[in-house]
């Protein structure tokens, strides 16, 4: 059975390095911008990252080939509702593969998957309306009433961050890529552009 997985691993990687050009990586620079509206919750949620990978590109035939390698973004991602913002800004690391199809000559399209994990800063901002100042000095959130005096309240604490989102895009001259993109980190729907060089 050892004997067997051997066998496997190695074909594996023999494969792969006939496939893989290894002679040639890239390096991308890619920004991220994206923004949704929740019309049930009036919520917003927006974000944005600017992120650095490395590249490898196995060639599978004339039309189809793969890019992987690892990325490391720092992002920040707004969640607006009513009264409380949410902001959550990190440095992460991860990685991304894109599967790449050519649909003619210096233009391919495009789809492909990234997940990072890290840590980053969660600031929590928001309104709140002082019930009985002289008694016990209480606060509570407010969402109704916009008549008491309100004071602004921030909280600051360390926490995980991650993003993780699927990409359909286009590339041109395997230089610039442009992409619609899905995902939770960086907006929940967006477009990212990236330069490669």
């Amino acid at each position: 059975m050892k004997k067997l997985l051997s066998i496997l691993l190695l074909s594996t990687f023999i494969l792969f390095s006939n496939i893989i050009d290894s002679k040639k990586s890239n390096y991308r620079i890619a920004f991220s911008l994206g923004s949704i509206y929740n019309f049930i919750e009036a919520s917003q949620n927006s974000g944005a990252s600017i992120s650095f990978l490395t590249e490898w590109k196995a060639i599978i035939n004339n039309k189809f080939d793969i890019t992987f390698g690892p990325k490391i973004s720092i992002n920040t991602n707004v969640d607006n509702l009513k009264n409380i913002a949410f902001i959550y800004s990190g440095i992460n690391l991860g990685g991304e593969v894109n599967f790449n199809y050519n649909l003619k000559e210096n233009i391919k399209i495009y789809t492909g998957i990234e997940g990072q994990v890290g840590v980053g800063l969660h600031t929590r901002t928001y309104l709140s309306y002082i019930v009985d100042e002289k008694k016990d000095k209480k606060v509570v959130y407010n969402y109704n009433n916009t008549t008491a005096e309100y004071k602004k309240n921030t909280l600051n604490s360390l926490s995980p961050t991650g993003i993780i989102s699927l990409f359909m895009g286009l590339k041109i001259n395997d230089k610039y890529n442009i992409a619609l993109y899905t995902g939770y980190g960086k907006g929940y729907i967006g477009l990212e552009a990236g330069y490669s060089f």
